[in-house]
């Protein structure tokens, strides 16, 4: 009997199981389409031709998006340690470079290089280059001195005690004695403590001592590291104290002491790493560095900035990190960073975000380029932060990535995955790690935060195909968890991953390897509540393109840098779900599409021939559509006159007119089988012979396509749609239109032996909805 297997829709993409396991609306084979849950199956959109840039690459080079409004978008190309900047047009901007490009060098910019954009400046962080610092060096306060304790000693005379004697000794000699009168009388009153301090110092100039009095305090200067100095008095000599290079508290400092001096506070004896320094400067007490304790991270080794100027340029060059102006290497010691190579660049709360090994450090708030402590005193709330994620797993990984995902921070590492967590603030008293989940993430590959989830790449060198996986965070399901969304495809993506971009706008992630450099491969998905309705594979292949470079979704386009046979063009691909407008005529789908506004377009009248000019040099057959208000044609006698000049009869200046080259849309359909209910879903009847008579496939806005028929023992059978013959007496001759409508094609064998294939390798589009095989199927067998 004829029976009728219905294919839903054609959106859900290729799938690699054997035939007999697939979904009916799977695909063979899908190359450059697009498939949507709203307008269903269509070919892709087409590459706009922004600009062909004036350098060469020799091995590669990556792209960065700077899109901080309409009016500031900007695209960053580092290639063969050299940066440029164009805007989104393709027009050069002018870069400074205040310091040289060796910054820039890398093995392959497109993995070693992170970007991150705040206002209008770019952070450039190179991960090949290993981090150095200078320790131990004599910093250079801003204003007034520093006086070395080594050679100082201090002594404060507290209290001033009638009848008492106080006597200053040195290498246990005395250099100096005098006792207080007895205070009985108005003659024997009993000095000040400033009055006191005087004495003893002019007793110790007498002495040979060099000595000055600062109101109560006395600074003896001149000495040895090995010198002792003894401040004795009656009372238990608790008249005076001293001190040379520390102190027990910060309140037994004097009110005074000479300009610059240096002392160290020390803290709790039980505690290691609460020492603190303090410098007496105009007048006050104030916290310091140690002596010859300078730390400052070597700026070239640090990520770089690109600053856009008020002019319309640019300058790259070096931050101005922050030095420790607190404590020593002990209490305040350099970040964890310094003497490896940083891993990732990122934005948290405020603070600037790096990781490197096993460590997350955070910049102090509001100061991205300060990594040091500014006091020991007190432990503040706005510290910079840096702590191992090793307390959260037994693993010993590296840390690569890092993604902000709502109020959390997301930490990829080789092998697990982290939760970074905090309660109301994120200071050092208030956050936490918690590991979540162990996945392997390609470690040279960012992950991207596409809004309810985040993808990440499974990709080794041991590897012969890489994998994708999509992450959700637990505030989706009970517990973190990732599911591979690569699973019908896993021999779909070649190893060597080198680039891969999302936009949540379009549901698209689009994967590019470095051992199928003109392909795309694209994952199509939609979601529809909790429940994901579409987990769609494809390819996008490029004519005349050798090597994609680089590409990133930004909006609604998708930029590229696309090695062709002339050089190296940026183009980009607007990803709108709507692909046709019955307002606004077909969609122009052609490769290196160009408009009039980039194009030079001359008319002969005597030869009534237009002859157009191209900004770039092709191999490729070159098309060119002419329109109207009221038409859209395909000019069907296009000579080249050479790569980058063609020719076409009539006069195209008043005219809308298209160049670009053809790219062809493949779809071939799975083969189609009887499928039984079973349970909450079916299975196939692998009894009887199921005999093939004809497909009835749902087009519209269609203008022109074709359907292969292979069969096996037989030459392939083409039937051709092409809505330019479709006798519609409302179409003027030559002029393009599109129909919709149900395209019929005769089949004439079993189903195994079927192979069909849609094919669009015309200029504008056709869109797929449903399908519906017939056949004649013969069961042996009842099935009860």
């Amino acid at each position: 009997m004829l029976t009728c297997v219905p294919v839903p829709n054609l959106i859900t993409g290729v799938s690699q199981q054997p035939p007999s396991m697939r979904l009916p609306t799977s695909a063979e084979k899908m190359e450059n389409a697009w498939p949507s849950v709203i307008t269903g199956l269509n070919k892709r959109m087409p590459t706009e031709h922004l600009a062909k840039l004036n350098f060469n690459v020799s091995t590669s080079a990556v792209g960065h998006i700077i899109d901080r409004d309409a009016q500031y978008q900007y695209l960053v190309v580092i290639y063969d340690g050299n940066l440029k900047v164009f805007d989104l047009q393709g027009n050069e901007k002018t870069v400074h470079f205040d310091v040289n490009k060796d910054y820039l060098g890398a093995s392959d910019p497109v993995t070693a290089f992170r970007f991150l954009t705040i206002q209008d400046t770019t952070f450039i962080l190179n991960r090949e280059v290993t981090v150095s610092s200078t320790q131990g060096y004599e910093p250079i306060p801003n204003g007034g001195t520093r006086v070395p304790a080594t050679n100082i000693a201090t002594v404060v005379v507290k209290q001033s005690v009638a009848n008492s004697y106080y006597s200053i000794y040195i290498n246990g000699v005395s250099k100096v004695s005098i006792i207080t009168p007895t205070g009985t009388s108005a003659d024997t009153s009993v000095p000040g403590t400033s009055r006191i301090a005087e004495q003893l110092v002019a007793g110790l100039t007498t002495s040979g001592v060099t000595a000055v009095a600062n109101g109560s305090t006395i600074s003896i200067s001149g000495l040895s590291a090995s010198d002792t100095v003894d401040a004795r008095s009656t009372n238990g000599d608790t008249a005076m104290k001293v001190y040379r290079d520390s102190i027990s508290s910060f309140s037994d400092l004097p009110p005074k002491e000479i300009e610059g001096r240096l002392v160290k506070v020390k803290g709790d004896v039980k505690t290691h790493g609460d020492d603190y320094y303090v410098v007496y400067h105009n007048g006050i007490w104030v916290e310091t560095a140690g002596w010859n304790q300078g730390g400052r991270l070597n700026a070239w080794s640090m990520p770089h900035l690109l600053v856009r100027n008020a002019d319309g340029s640019f300058t790259f060059k070096e931050s101005s990190w922050q030095e420790r102006l607190a404590g020593d290497i002990t209490s305040n010691p350099q970040p964890s960073f310094v003497g490896s190579n940083l891993n990732d660049i990122f934005l948290y709360t405020n603070r600037l975000g790096l990781l490197s090994n096993t460590n997350v450090i955070l910049s102090e708030a509001n100061k991205f380029e300060n990594f040091f402590r500014n006091t020991i005193a007190t432990l503040m709330d706005n510290d910079p932060l840096d702590f191992s994620v090793l307390a959260a797993t037994a693993n010993d990984d590296s840390v690569r990535h890092a993604i902000p995902f709502n109020k959390d921070l997301l930490i990829m590492a080789d092998r697990s995955q982290h939760h970074l967590q905090y309660m109301n603030y994120v200071g050092p008293k208030t956050i936490q790690i918690q590991f979540t989940t162990s996945f392997n993430c390609a470690s040279h590959i960012k992950p991207i935060n596409m809004g309810g989830s985040v993808y990440f790449m499974d990709d080794r060198y041991s590897y012969q195909y890489a994998k994708m996986f999509e992450y959700f965070p637990k505030m989706y399901v009970q517990q973190d968890d990732a599911q591979e969304v690569s699973d019908p495809v896993p021999r779909f993506m070649p190893q060597g991953i080198t680039f891969f971009t999302g936009s949540p706008r379009v549901n698209a992630v689009a994967v590019h390897s470095k051992n199928d450099p003109s392909i795309l491969y694209l994952y199509k998905y939609y979601w529809s509540g909790d429940k994901k309705i579409q987990n769609s594979w494809g390819k996008w292949v490029f004519p005349d393109c050798s090597k994609i470079h680089w590409g990133k979704f930004s909006n609604n386009y998708l930029y590229l840098l696309i090695q062709r046979s002339d050089g190296l063009c940026m183009e980009r691909i607007k990803c709108d779900e709507i692909t046709y407008d019955e307002t606004s005529g077909s969609y122009i789908l052609l490769d290196r599409l160009l408009t009039n506004s980039q194009i030079w377009i001359t008319y002969d009248p005597a030869s009534d021939v237009s002859t157009i000019g191209l900004p770039y040099s092709t191999t490729e057959e070159v098309k060119v559509i002419s329109s109207s208000d009221t038409e859209t044609n395909i000019v069907s006698e296009v000579t080249k006159v050479n790569n980058s000049t063609v020719s076409v009869p009539g006069d195209m200046r008043s005219r809308e007119v298209y160049v670009g080259i053809t790219y062809t849309f493949t779809f071939e359909f799975t083969q189609p089988y009887i499928r039984i209910p079973k349970g909450s879903g079916d299975v196939i009847s692998m009894d009887g012979r199921y005999v093939m008579r004809y497909l009835n496939l749902a087009y519209s806005n269609a203008t022109y396509f074709k359907a292969v028929l292979n069969l096996s023992g037989r030459q392939p059978w083409t039937k051709v749609f092409d809505a330019n013959i479709q006798n519609d007496p409302k179409v003027k001759i030559g002029e393009t239109q599109s129909y919709t409508g149900v395209f019929r094609v005769a089949l004439a064998g079993p189903n195994t032996d079927v192979s069909l294939t849609l094919i669009n390798d015309g200029p504008f589009n056709s869109s797929f909805g449903s399908a519906e095989w017939y056949g004649f199927y013969s069961p042996k067998a009842k099935r009860l």
